[in-house]
């Protein structure tokens, strides 16, 4: 015992004990797992919102991650990505959530693979100045339940952890309502066609039929055989096609007489329907009906869009706003953004109050002013806590233009008594900016479409922080000075143009302008496009103007108001809808803030890369690209020549005033003397 001990304080144990404490280190490590994200969007970071979905599962949960091995650039650092944010998940769910990752060189795991419906992809890999081609595996498999979810291919890590924990979370909406019906009610799913398709291809009917009831099969089963699947042949003015509004060709027979080709999927609860997105066509290549190739993936979305009960949003009709249902200059690309989370709901306030269940409410580019009833349901939603957006069109077109000059007339509303209460000034007027969008075929400048900068977005609101490179269209100003002073209220800009801009006059503007300069004594600056207040509130009525003994004078509870200068850029003629531009994602963010979904604001933009040099000089810019290439490599160099020096000069001073007699020294020094 005594060598033991003696061992232990000599200097000969000293190695061993360091490999032991190692070890230890290692050990304990793995089950102490922790970083630090030092990115500014915390892109490398779990969500609030996903832990606690993850951390709350009642049902086993299995996510299969198929990825193959040396991926080529930049699919290794997506894959990488995708590794280190799965293992936060493992790390925040409970026993019910499982991660596996599968070795795909594995000829099981590739079967495995193949049998979720995972195909290879085709990646391109440049080396030594040739190109070749790859088949990679790179996507997952989630199951809940008998449901399965795909996210195949995985090409970006941006938006990953928002479509991973969004698609969980309807997986787990969907399968808890089928679980939830009564066991004598089921789900049915009808396939409507019409006669004239027989007559026209015989045989065509029975192929349909087969590839429909196939789908059927599959979803079925993953719904806990809770549908019921039914095909009919109908005739051409059945009441079913106008009842579901099925799409059909019209197409002469040879006695002139007309009739219709239709195929329609209906999938239908009580008395509510979803209508499959299924279209024909009849051309020189004979019939063919596009969507059926996905009709699992379409079953399954109109299901869960028919059972789930998605957060309801108030939006306003009545006055001319954006018409919902136009997909050609209206809103329909801006309901199918909000519709992946959201229900729309057209409020007309002069037969109905807004209802209860929603917790915001839209109000887009009204052109017709609203009653003083009108104004006071939506003063008091505001009081009572509710929260309000607006799209506020400053001009609309003169029906009956005179001259060149009064094209445009100013967009005056009733809507502007409560802004103005609330603080907030519309001004008459269109914002003009030189930093904006340019015509590609001639490069000339359209002012009225700016470009805003991450400086000119706000970083620190949830709304729009991490966004930059945002597009808006046709916007009018907005005086927020009032707001400003009121202390119940916190006022944030969320977007401004740049400080060349300025904010031209309606009688003054005409949008063919391409070389466009401010008129009279218009003064430039950054003009205020969006903007949102938050707090308690002030009536914006004295007294009410119906009889109504619940009136409430000042916010009872503490609300929004976010207000864009302009409806035109809810169009379809702007935005495609799909999410994919940085506009799309402000509106998204704008409206899951309202809703009181703030953690799916910044998980939305996770990763989102928008940096870039603000710089406008072609030289100075070469210059700091260069530097960026060889310069860092350079400076790295010299400051390590130069400790070597100073460490090496340090050295030789210690060694002289404490050890002169070094012989290794002193015959250093003779020789190089």
């Amino acid at each position: 015992m005594k060598k033991i001990i003696a061992w232990l304080k000599s200097s000969k144990s000293d190695f061993v004990l360091f490999i032991i404490f190692l070890l230890l280190i290692n050990v304990f490590s793995i089950n102490c797992f922790k970083k630090i994200d030092l990115t500014e969007s915390k892109g490398f970071s779990l969500s609030n919102a996903s832990k606690n979905l993850v951390s709350s599962l009642e049902e086993p949960l299995n996510i299969r991650v198929f990825f193959d091995e040396d991926l080529p650039s930049p699919y290794n650092n997506v894959s990488q990505y995708v590794k280190d944010l799965l293992e936060e998940y493992k790390a925040a769910g409970n026993k019910n959530l499982t991660v596996s990752f599968m070795d795909m060189s594995k000829e099981e795991n590739q079967e495995t693979a193949q049998l979720f419906g995972i195909r290879q992809v085709q990646d391109q890999i440049l080396k030594n100045n040739e190109v070749s081609f790859k088949l990679d595996y790179r996507g997952i498999a989630i199951t809940y339940g008998d449901d399965v979810e795909l996210l195949d291919p995985i090409e970006s890590s941006y938006g990953f952890e928002y479509t991973l924990t969004s698609t969980i979370s309807k997986m787990i909406a969907a399968s808890d309502i089928m679980s939830a019906l009564p066991p004598s009610q089921k789900v049915n799913v009808d396939l409507y066609m019409t006669e004239a398709l027989d007559i026209l291809q015989p045989g065509i009917c029975d192929e349909l039929t087969d590839i429909v009831q196939e789908g059927f099969d599959v979803v079925n089963q993953k719904q806990q055989n809770r549908l019921v699947f039914k095909h009919s042949l109908i005739q051409d003015n059945n009441e079913v096609i106008e009842k579901y509004g099925l799409p059909g060709v019209k197409i002469r027979n040879q006695d002139n007489s007309i009739s219709l080709l239709s195929v329609g999927v209906v999938v239908s609860y009580n008395d509510e329907f979803r209508v499959v997105p299924v279209h024909i066509t009849n051309d020189i290549f004979g019939l063919t009906v596009a969507g059926l190739s996905e009709i699992e993936t379409l079953l399954t979305q109109a299901i869960q869009s028919l059972l789930s009960k998605p957060n309801q949003i108030a939006y306003i009709i009545g006055h001319n706003e954006v018409d919902l249902n136009n997909s050609q200059y209206g809103g329909a690309a801006f309901k199918k953004l909000l519709s992946q989370s959201y229900e729309l709901l057209e409020i007309n306030l002069l037969e109905q109050d807004i209802p209860l269940s929603v917790n915001s409410v839209i109000i887009n580019g009204p052109t017709t002013d609203y009653s003083q009833e009108e104004l006071f349901k939506i003063d008091q939603f505001l009081m009572k806590g509710g929260n309000l957006m607006f799209f506020m069109d400053s001009f609309v077109e003169n029906p009956q233009p005179q001259s060149y000059s009064d094209s445009f007339l100013e967009n005056q509303n009733s809507l502007d008594t409560l802004l103005e209460k609330w603080g907030i000034k519309r001004g008459s007027n269109v914002i003009l900016d030189p930093a904006c969008s340019q015509y590609p075929s001639t490069g000339e400048k359209v002012y009225f479409l700016p470009l805003l900068s991450k400086k000119q977005i706000s970083q620190t609101h949830p709304i729009s922080k991490n966004l930059g490179n945002v597009y808006m269209y046709l916007n009018g100003a907005l005086d927020i000075s009032l707001a400003q002073e009121d202390k119940n209220i916190d006022v944030t800009v969320l977007a401004k143009s740049s400080k060349d801009s300025w904010a031209e006059p309606i009688e003054s503007f005409y949008p063919s302008y391409t070389d466009m300069y401010p008129s009279g004594e218009v003064s430039k600056g950054p003009q205020n496009i969006a903007v949102i207040l938050e707090g308690k509130f002030q009536s914006g009525f004295t007294q009410a103007p119906v009889e109504d003994e619940s009136f409430i004078s000042s916010s009872r509870l503490p609300g929004k108001v976010l207000v864009l200068g302009s409806a035109f850029s809810t169009r379809s003629n702007f935005i495609q809808g799909d999410g994919s531009s940085a506009y799309e994602l402000l509106l998204m963010n704008a409206v899951d803030y309202l809703n009181q979904n703030e953690d799916f604001c910044l998980m939305r933009t996770k990763g989102l890369d928008l940096n870039s040099l603000d710089i406008k000089s072609p030289a100075l810019a070469m210059i700091m690209q260069y530097f960026n290439e060889f310069g860092i490599a350079i400076l790295v160099i010299i400051t390590g020549i130069i400790v070597w020096r100073i460490r090496t000069k340090r050295r030789k001073e210690i060694n002289k005033e404490y050890n002169p007699d070094d012989k290794r020294t002193v015959e250093k020094t003779k020789a190089e003397k």
